[in-house]
């Protein structure tokens, strides 16, 4: 019975301490998931916004030229 008891403990501490781990790195994970999501967002949104602004400065050049 002794001997047991200690084995029955340690078998039911080892599945919690693996969900524990498996759910710290999911979330690890996910974080690191969305901030690369978030970064690459906005690198896109930022070119998008780039692009719309020097196609706004040609054009406003264009027409100063023409005026």
């Amino acid at each position: 019975m002794i001997n047991r008891c200690p084995l029955s403990r340690k078998s039911t501490l080892g599945p919690i301490h693996l969900s524990i781990y498996l759910s710290l790195i999911y979330l690890s994970l996910c974080k690191c998931i969305s901030s690369l999501i978030y970064v690459c967002m906005s690198a896109y949104s930022d070119r998008r916004d780039w692009a719309n602004r020097s196609r706004d400065t040609r054009t406003s050049l264009h027409m100063r030229g023409h005026s």
